[in-house]
């Protein structure tokens, strides 16, 4: 009887343990905020190696990522507030989106599309 007891008491502490640890990590995570979204041009047809500048309106900190090959584009660990977005890529108009909300946790989607810049005679 003893030795049930014991064993029961052992997986019970193990479990509490593996519990505690598993809310560590996940309570970490929801800090931040992530934006992304894909960038096009007036056709459709996606754009890449796109700058895209989120930057915060209180701070007037940015961070600046590449649309990929797809272009798609993710800029995560953002804290939460209100940021603005710039989309720039030579021989496309830049394109601003001036107000999006970051949320904790939560990704906050933009997709845009770009129009063809001028051609410039040098």
């Amino acid at each position: 009887m003893q030795s049930i007891h014991s064993k029961w008491i052992l997986i019970s502490l193990f479990l509490a343990v593996m519990l505690c640890s598993l809310v560590v990590p996940m309570s970490a995570q929801e800090q931040f905020g992530t934006v992304a979204g894909i960038v096009k041009d007036s056709s459709g047809a996606v754009i890449p190696s796109v700058a895209v500048t989120v930057k915060n309106k209180d701070t007037n900190r940015a961070v600046t990522r590449q649309s990929r090959g797809d272009g798609s584009y993710t800029i995560p660990d953002i804290e939460p507030g209100h940021y603005s977005l710039l989309f720039e890529k030579t021989g496309f108009t830049r394109s601003e989106v001036p107000e999006i909300q970051v949320v904790v946790g939560r990704t906050t989607t933009v997709d845009v599309a770009l129009t063809v810049g001028a051609v410039q005679e040098m």
